[in-house]
């Protein structure tokens, strides 16, 4: 799955023609992402796991707007 991940942006890399430094941050992050998502695909296919993850961004999401209706009213 990462290694599927990673080829199907292969061709944007090579079509933005960016600097090198650049091109090898692009290359990690999608790595990364790919690894997350292989972790996560086990991870999420319990039921817990899954509701605990709902809970916690939907505090995430309530957090951020109490906090815009806060920084409205200041």
């Amino acid at each position: 799955m990462a290694l599927s991940t990673i080829l199907l942006f292969m061709p944007a890399s090579f079509a933005l023609n960016m600097e090198p430094g650049l091109n090898k941050l692009l290359w990690i992050a999608i790595g990364t992402y790919a690894v997350f998502g292989k972790v996560l695909r086990h991870w999420f296919s319990r039921p817990a796991m899954r509701q605990l993850f709902n809970r916690i961004c939907a505090g995430f999401l309530g957090s951020a707007g109490i906090g815009l209706l806060l920084a409205r009213r200041a």
